[in-house]
This record gives structure tokens, C-alpha cells and sequence, in this order.
């Protein structure tokens, strides 16, 4: 060391700053080696907490600052779209001043871009549908027996010009500019006209007011003479004296009636116009909070979380899709797929279609059904039915394909799907859409089709609300289940990415198709919601491959970007300034698209099969054969299954399908109105008698919803719908116990109105004249012994040589049968001791329900709750019967005071108040057989577990939250109705992956090596 250096390393202050460098030096290279390796949390759990970082999701959305949304609506070119439609010249006015505001975007504005963007689908999507796939796959000459219907026929074809591949249903999809047009005219009317002098739009939405009762009155006020002169409009075109002509003139004359309409067609524009904005809302939202949250990331030292987003998006983001489809019966499907002539469950229908009226039960009064077409069905069960392009779907769903290859084994796919009781759309979809219970916290709170609120006040005084869903009243669904307590899965979900394909309950879903609109109009532009809904999945895939790339480039930055600088390495720092403007730019381009991509959490409902089998019969030519509804339904599975191939993320989804419920067919039509209440009035009885609802297969109703009628000073209310249940609401007295149910003991002396105004002693059994009157037309009724609730329950069942008591306390269940005379012991009304005829099963399931039958039903004891079964042990006994989860769905029957006094259920082949062959809401097997089912690489169940045996629908929403939150709920977590399928889907001692060259319907997959365990 030369004596210069020794001399400055003598000096105090700079041998401690030399000693304090070397430290640091050595602290810094050490400190990342003797640092404990991070613990990381699966990564589904990680994707929950950033994405809560994320997204911050509000509780109501407000309008958009115009320069937020600008870029998107410039895009759009709304002002000549607009000026091309036929409008009224002060409607466009007004129209494009709207468009033209400048602070906040107007509500009208979203409207305007989903009308152009989505319900007019460019002329590449318009090539999908059902019928281009039929005429490619099957020729006339084939000659299938049913192949020809009154719902297809070839000749339609040829009248066309020889496009096979694109025929006029295809190219018919999506709305004319002349239905835009009067839509916007309504909107016009309602929102615009005669208020050019008020303010520019404010921050909060307009329709967020759509609930209060004088905003809702002036505004229908002031919409009435434009919709009326729409009216007219519609009038002029029909034929004159059509049923359709006919009832607009009846409105058109009736003021009372236009007002009804008038006031419903206002909440109709409020809720699309609000939907449409909070589509467009949370996508601008969620734009700009990625943005925030990528940038905030990467200008960290490291890059922060950045590259923990990344490697989820890459290789952990899950999937969930959740197909609803009404009226889908899950032996039928099955034993469709299979195509086997000695199917038990064919042999069985046909043999009932067969039969028809004659085997109805004898003495059954009433008129004969309308015919049922069953061709194909007579065909299959006589020579069985193979075909590579039939069922498609089921087939590989099944493992059945006829080409030998394998397929996906259907371990998760129920074999019994259970359908609550009554099997009625209304009460059920939002149980297989959301997973919510009907009664108790977090409830749906709709216990039927129609039902009487007795808790309903008007001008001071409880009057009660009746509720009948087939008409207006559906515009008030989502409103009552939401007071209820019930959350949809968009609102458990908020940070997930959701669309929905014609859904209801779509409160907090993101993008979708409107399910009215479907509705509406999908009867007569065949696969409607579905080519919106599939091109727009198809456009996602594309950006979800973009996306990737775009994911792979910044991720290739990492090495750089992602390790922090040390004071020494400052020159490193002047290299990377290119990568971290890269970074940026791939950044926004991430966030731009990431809007685009495929959703997180897909709902798909799609109510055909059920729409027309009620006019067709469930087993018709019109549903089963390959021209048939099940047929339709298969091709868009296929569809489905391969968008998300195509966009390469079907490893990591899940799917899952219900039904809301079977249907069955119908041969005898019987009115208990003229068998039981004619006929009292007739002997007498002086009866006050209200209607609340249609007879099956007739128009809507419509109810004022500011004014409705009142229930009180009636003796019955009746409420029938879909042929299978009947219910009557009857009252204790009109004074203090009006809004109480009354039980079996108040029935069986029971006083209509006139008798207790006149003084009259005399009473009636109505019980006994109920049973009396309707014979052998009824399968059995039920009414409550005392009062009810989802906490427990007594109820009485009787039926023609039959009756019997359920009691319930908590999870605990008593079922037993009661005499019917001095020493006979009644027939069992459920059927609890006979074994199903749809099915075959082995020894040890036929010992397996023997077992059980003596354990909850022969040896329970009444006064010993310790001794009944669970609710679990009733549905596995009767998953082997004719009425699967009756016990239990019967024991929940009243857990809702709105459930109705007495509910009617016939027998099997008779509707009650029905013009219609197709029924359900009864309790049969065919509309208890609901399908059930997951299915793809997440679920993990084995041959060596075998099939589920029994499951109800609101497990299978369950089923799609558990994989997306990558944990099992609860089952203390408020609003889950139905029991978790996450062990039946990862049972521990399971083969965990489907191996190799195993098929996920139609495509070969691999184990992906990303998912959690």
C-alpha cells in the first residue's frame, strides 16, 4: 500500500464512509439469499385479492363524463344511425341533441350503441343457427319418422334460393330498423318530449327513480299519447277480427286498460335503458381502474404486483359457465343421447303416449287434450336411433359417441336432478340461477307462479297484492327477489368479468342480451339470443388469443423490469428506459382489451324446450326429434364448447347445465273451478270467487301497478299456471285474521263471507268436498296442520285411498302415512315404498332403498325426533322412486305464507285449467326429473366415485361460485339454499386429472399444470 493511500484510509471520516459502503455492499448482495422464500397462497385466492384491488366496484352507477366515453362513441357514428331510421322528425331532433350533450353522457346513448352494436349482428354472424346445421346433416331422403313437423318442414328450403347455407331464419336474426325506430319513439316519449327546457343530464341516472310511484305515474301520463298512436299503428297492420286485432282494440277502448299499459311499458324502458347503462358504465370502469392499477404497478421499483397479475392471467384465471334451460328433463336427454331401444325410460313414455286418455285413471271427468305428434319417439324405442350429428352433444357428454371415440365420463353429471316443488318456472330459475333458498335469509322469496301478498298496504289500509308472472307483473321479478334478499352470481361476483346471454336476474352483470327482448322475440326469429350471444363470445375469443400475446410480450419484460436497481447500477437504469415505455404501451393496449375478452362468469338461459312443449306435448316430434327443440339446444352446446376452445381457456372452465324442471304429457282436461266451486255455488253456496291468473295456453294478464285490485272480501282466490298446480288462497275471516293462513282445522269448518255476514250456523268441510269433487283427477293436495316456516313444519297430504303427515323440525323430517278408516291403513300417497319404472337398478340399490325406507319410514318415530331422518336420507330414498325429493320438497312447501292455503296437484295425464298436451308444476316424475350436471377438466370425480347420485338445481350455481372463488363456501355464508357440490367434484381420493387423449366433448385436452390443487 503506497503512503498516499494510507494516509486517506487514516482518516476517520473516510474510513467509516469506506466501511459503511463495503456494509452496505455486503448486506445488499446477502439480504435476498438469507431471506425467508415468500409463502404464496393458491392462486385462485391470489386472483380474489387483487382483483378486489382492482376493481372497486360501486353501489350504483352514475353517468360518465363525456370525455371518458368519447373515443368509444366517435367510433360508433350514432348520429348518422340515427338519421337514417324512420323517426318522427321531433323525436331525431331531440334524439341528437341527447347525443350531443357535454358534460355527462346520457342514458340514451348506451341504449343507442347496444341497439346498433348488438341487436343488429353483422351478416358473418347471422350464418349461425340451428337450421343451417340441420339441412347440412340430414336430406329428406334419410326419411327419420318425425323428421317433419309443425314446427320444420323441408319444403321451406326450397322455396328459398338455393342457399342451404344460409337460410332466411338465419338471416332474419336480430332487430329492423323499424323496431328501432319505435323503440326509440317510446324512449322519446317517455324521456325527451316536451322537456327541452330542462337542465342538461346530471350525474345521477334518471331511471334510478324508475321505483317511485309519482315519477312513474306523470311519466306514463305523458308517454300515453304517443304509445297509444303506436298502438294504432300496430292495430292497422294486422288482419281485421285476429285475435291480436281484436285485443289491441279492446285496450284502445278501455282507458283503464291503457294506463295498465302504459305504466309497464315505461318500467320496461327504465329497466333496459338502466341495464344498457350500467353495461356501459362498469366496461368504461373497469377499463380505467386495470389501467390505474397496471401503471401504478409497473412504475414501482420491481413492478410490483404486475407480474403476479400476469402469471394469473396467463396461466390462472378460471372460468365458469352456467347453461339454465327450461323444461330440460334429465333421463329424457339421456336416454335420447344413448339411443337405446330397450331403454326402460323409452319403453316407458312411449308405452304412456300409447295409452294416452285410457290410461288415465278411470272416471276422471274433464275433455281429451289435443293430439301429440310422437313419431320419432315410437321410432326410437322400437329400432333405437344412432346418428353421428344427433344429439351431438349429449352423445359425447354420455360417452356415447357412435364412432367409438371416447367421450367425457359423466361422473359429475347427475342422475337424478331434483326440481322444488311446485315445478314451476318462476320459482325455480332463480334457484338454478343463483343457488339462493326460496324462504329465509338471502331467499328468492317466490314461492310459485302467482301467490297473494297479504301484507300489501294501500291508502293506509292492507288490501294485499296479487302477483300472477305471466304478464306485466314479470317486469317486478327481479324487484320482489332483490327485497327478498336474494344475490345474483353477478353480485357475489363484482370483480369477475360476467356476460349474459338472455338471463334473468342480471342484476351486476356486466354486458349481456336482454332476456325480455329473447323473449319477445325469439319465438319468430328462431335462435335470436343465441347468435347475438355466440357471435359476441366469438369476437371475445379473438380478443382473448390477442390478449395472450399481448400478456406473453410484457411478460418478457420481466427480466428487466422486475428486479430492483441498486444505487451502484444506475447506468442499468438509463438502458431500461425503453422497456418501461414498451411496458406502457402494452399496458393500455391490455387494458383497452381486456374488457373484450372472455368472461370470468357466463350465464346462458334459454327457455324453448319448455316454451314449446307445453303446445307440443314434452315428448313430441317438435322437442325430441333431430328437427326438435333438444336438438337446437345440442347444436349451440356444440357451439359453446368449441368458442371456448377456440379461445383456448376451456381447461380452466367449468360448465355446468340445469333445468328448472321436466314436463309432462297430457290427455284429460279438468277445470276443479267447475267441478268444485260451480258446482258449490250451484247447490247454494253463495262464493266470492277472484281469478288471478290465465287457464295454460291462454294470453297474459295485466295488472295496474300503482292501483292493483284488492284481495279483500273474497272467499277464494284461484291461481293455476303450466296445468300442474292449482292453488287456492283462502282467509280465516276478513277482519284481524285476514293476512294469517288458515290450517286444516279452520278449513274443515269453514264459513264463506255471506254465511258469516247473515248469522248462517251451517259450515263446510271444503277439505273433504275438495277430495270428493275431484275424484281421480287429483294426484293429492296439501295443506297445513299448523303454522310454518323455513325453521319447521306440519303438513297433511291427501289423495283418492291415500293420506299422510310430514313434520319437520330444522334438517329432521317425519313421514308417515294415517288411516283412512277405523283399521285400513292408506295406500303411501308419495310413494315412498315403490321403486321407479324410468330406470333399471342393481341388487344393492334396490337394498339400498329397502334399507332406507325402513329407517325413515317404518321405524321413525313421531314423538322421537332424534329418529327421523335428514333431509339428505329422504333424497337418497327416494332417488330411487317415482317422485324424487318429494318428502322434502313437500316438507318446504309452506316454509312461505305466500306459498297459498291449499295447493292442488293431478294426477298423472290430467291438467288442471289447461288447453294445452304439455304440463308441469305437478309433482309426476317427469316434471320433478330435472338434468344437473358439471362437466370439464376442473372436475376432478372418477369412475372409482361413479355418478352423483342425486342434486338439486341450486347446487349447481354453487357449483360454478365454489370453482371460481377456488374454495367451498361456507355453510354459514348467507343465501346458499342448496347443499355444496365441492367434495362430489374434488372427492380427495379421486384420480385428480382426466388423463391424456380423454375428450372434453368434441376436443382433445391436456391436465393443465397451472391449476391449483
Amino acid at each position: 500500500m503506497t503512503s498516499s493511500r494510507r494516509a486517506i484510509l487514516s482518516r476517520p471520516r473516510l474510513r467509516l464512509l469506506v466501511a459503511a459502503c463495503v456494509l452496505a455492499a455486503g448486506v445488499g448482495l446477502a439480504l435476498p439469499w438469507l431471506a425467508a422464500p415468500p409463502t404464496l397462497a393458491p392462486i385462485a385466492v391470489q386472483a380474489e385479492v387483487l382483483a378486489s384491488d382492482v376493481y372497486r366496484v360501486a353501489d350504483r352507477v352514475r353517468r360518465i363524463p363525456v370525455e371518458i366515453a368519447l373515443p368509444r362513441i366517435a367510433q360508433a357514428a350514432l348520429p348518422r344511425f340515427v338519421a337514417g331510421l324512420p323517426l318522427e322528425d321531433g323525436a331525431r331532433a331531440r334524439i341528437l341533441a341527447r347525443l350531443d350533450a357535454r358534460d355527462f353522457v346520457d342514458q340514451l346513448v348506451p341504449f343507442l350503441l347496444a341497439v346498433k352494436a348488438m341487436y343488429r349482428p353483422p351478416e358473418e354472424q347471422r350464418a349461425l343457427g340451428f337450421d343451417t346445421y340441420l339441412r347440412r346433416h340430414f336430406r329428406p331422403e334419410d326419411e327419420i319418422p318425425g323428421m317433419e313437423h309443425s314446427m320444420f318442414d323441408w319444403q321451406r328450403a326450397q322455396e328459398q334460393p338455393a342457399d342451404v347455407e344460409a337460410p332466411a331464419e338465419a338471416r332474419s336474426v336480430g332487430m329492423d330498423r323499424q323496431l328501432i325506430a319505435e323503440l326509440l319513439g317510446l324512449y322519446d316519449a317517455i324521456f325527451l318530449a316536451g322537456r327541452e327546457a330542462e337542465s342538461p343530464p346530471s350525474e345521477r341516472l334518471e331511471c334510478d327513480a324508475a321505483s317511485d310511484p309519482r315519477r312513474l305515474a306523470e311519466t306514463a301520463d305523458r308517454a300515453r299519447p304517443a304509445l297509444e298512436a303506436l298502438l294504432q299503428k300496430l292495430r292497422a297492420r294486422m288482419e281485421a277480427g285476429s285475435e291480436m286485432e281484436q285485443a289491441l282494440a279492446e285496450v284502445l277502448n278501455n282507458a283503464a286498460r291503457l294506463e295498465t299499459i302504459s305504466l309497464s311499458v315505461v318500467q320496461f324502458i327504465d329497466l333496459m335503458v338502466c341495464k344498457h347503462y350500467r353495461f356501459f358504465a362498469t366496461r368504461l370502469q373497469r377499463e380505467q381502474q386495470l389501467r390505474d392499477f397496471l401503471l401504478g404497478e409497473l412504475a414501482r421499483p420491481d413492478g410490483g404486483r404486475l407480474w403476479r397479475y400476469l402469471d394469473w392471467a396467463v396461466d390462472g384465471r378460471r372460468y365458469g359457465v352456467l347453461v339454465v334451460v327450461d323444461g330440460l328433463q334429465g333421463h329424457l336427454v339421456e336416454a335420447l343421447a344413448r339411443g337405446e331401444a330397450r331403454s326402460p325410460f323409452l319403453q316407458a313414455i312411449a308405452g304412456e303416449q300409447r295409452r294416452g286418455a285410457s290410461g288415465v285413471a278411470p272416471g276422471v271427468p274433464g275433455k281429451p287434450a289435443p293430439d301429440q305428434r310422437t313419431a320419432f319417439l315410437e321410432h326410437v324405442a322400437g329400432a333405437g336411433f344412432q346418428h353421428p350429428h344427433y344429439l351431438r352433444f349429449f352423445r359425447d357428454l354420455y360417452d356415447v359417441d357412435p364412432d367409438g371415440t371416447p367421450g367425457v365420463e359423466p361422473w359429475a353429471i347427475s342422475r337424478s336432478g331434483v326440481s322444488t316443488t311446485p315445478t314451476i318456472s318462476v320459482r325455480n330459475l332463480p334457484v338454478v340461477l343463483t343457488g339462493a333458498p326460496v324462504a329465509g335469509e338471502g331467499s328468492t322469496g317466490i314461492p310459485n307462479f302467482h301467490f297473494v301478498d297479504r301484507t300489501h298496504m294501500r291508502d293506509g289500509d292492507r288490501q294485499g297484492r296479487a302477483y300472477y308472472f305471466y304478464g306485466n307483473d314479470a317486469l317486478q321479478l327481479s324487484a320482489l327477489a332483490s327485497e327478498a334478499g336474494m344475490r345474483t352470481l353477478y353480485e357475489r361476483l363484482p370483480e369477475h368479468s360476467s356476460y349474459s346471454c338472455a338471463a334473468q336476474y342480471d342484476e351486476r352483470a356486466q354486458a349481456g342480451v336482454d332476456p325480455f327482448f329473447n323473449l319477445a322475440l325469439g319465438e319468430a326469429l328462431r335462435d335470436f339470443a343465441e347468435v347475438l350471444c355466440f357471435g359476441e363470445l366469438a369476437r371475445r375469443a379473438e380478443s382473448t388469443r390477442r390478449l395472450r400475446s399481448l400478456h406473453a410480450d410484457l411478460l418478457a419484460l420481466r427480466e428487466t423490469l422486475g428486479v430492483s436497481l441498486r444505487w451502484w447500477d444506475w447506468y442499468r437504469g438509463l438502458g431500461r428506459r425503453a422497456e418501461l415505455r414498451r411496458a406502457e404501451q402494452l399496458v393500455e393496449a391490455i387494458a383497452r382489451l381486456e374488457t373484450d375478452g372472455m368472461p370470468e362468469l357466463l350465464l346462458w338461459y334459454d327457455p324453448w324446450p319448455d316454451h314449446f312443449a307445453h303446445f307440443t306435448g314434452p315428448f313430441s316430434d317438435e322437442i325430441i326429434a333431430p328437427s326438435g327443440e333438444l336438438a337446437r339446444l345440442d347444436y349451440w352446446l356444440q357451439e359453446l364448447m368449441s368458442v371456448y376452445e377456440r379461445a383456448g381457456v376451456h381447461e380452466r372452465t367449468l360448465f355446468a347445465m340445469a333445468g328448472d324442471h321436466g314436463l309432462a304429457p297430457v290427455f284429460r282436461l279438468v277445470s276443479p273451478e267447475a267441478l268444485v266451486l260451480d258446482a258449490l255455488a250451484a247447490k247454494g253456496v253463495p262464493l266470492r270467487v277472484i281469478k288471478i291468473s290465465s287457464d295454460e295456453g291462454e294470453g297474459p294478464k295485466l295488472t295496474n301497478v300503482l292501483r292493483p285490485p284488492s284481495m279483500r272480501g273474497y272467499d277464494v282466490v284461484v291461481a293455476s299456471t303450466a296445468g300442474g298446480n292449482l292453488m287456492l288462497d283462502l282467509f280465516a275471516n276478513q277482519g284481524d285474521r285476514w293476512h294469517e293462513q288458515p290450517v286444516e282445522a279452520d278449513l274443515r269448518r269453514w264459513r264463506p263471507i255471506a254465511w258469516q255476514e247473515s248469522g248462517e250456523a251451517d259450515h263446510l268441510d271444503l277439505v273433504q268436498e275438495l277430495l270428493d269433487r275431484l275424484g281421480p283427477s287429483l294426484d293429492y293436495l296439501a295443506v297445513r296442520i299448523e303454522r310454518c316456516g323455513p325453521g319447521r313444519a306440519a303438513l297433511r297430504i291427501l289423495g283418492p285411498g291415500g293420506r299422510a303427515t310430514i313434520r319437520r323440525r330444522g334438517d329432521r323430517i317425519h313421514y308417515a302415512r294415517e288411516p283412512i278408516a277405523s283399521g285400513t291403513v292408506a295406500r303411501d300417497v308419495l310413494e315412498t315404498d315403490r321403486v321407479s319404472p324410468y330406470a333399471v337398478f342393481t341388487r344393492k340399490e334396490l337394498g339400498r332403498h329397502r334399507e332406507l325406507h325402513a329407517r325413515c319410514v317404518e321405524r321413525a318415530s313421531a314423538s322421537d325426533d332424534s329418529s327421523w331422518c335428514t333431509e339428505a336420507e329422504w333424497r337418497a330414498l327416494t332417488r330411487y322412486t317415482t317422485r324424487p325429493d318429494s318428502v322434502v320438497q313437500l316438507a318446504h312447501l309452506y316454509d312461505l305464507d305466500t306459498a297459498g292455503t291449499i295447493n292442488l296437484f293431478p294426477a298423472p295425464g290430467v291438467a288442471y285449467n289447461s288447453i294445452v298436451p304439455g304440463r308441469h308444476a305437478g309433482e309426476s316424475f317427469h316434471e320433478k326429473d330435472a338434468f344437473a350436471g358439471v362437466w370439464g377438466v376442473p372436475v376432478q370425480r372418477s369412475e372409482r366415485d361413479g355418478r352423483i347420485e342425486s342434486t338439486l338445481g341450486g347446487s349447481i350455481p354453487l357449483a360454478i361460485y365454489e370453482h371460481l372463488t377456488g374454495r367451498a363456501a361456507p355453510p354459514e355464508e348467507v343465501g346458499w339454499g342448496s347443499p355444496s357440490l365441492w367434495k362430489a367434484i374434488h372427492p380427495p381420493a379421486s384420480i385428480t386429472r382426466a388423463s391424456p387423449g380423454s375428450r372434453a366433448i368434441g376436443t382433445m385436452y391436456r391436465p393443465s399444470s397451472a391449476e391449483p390443487e
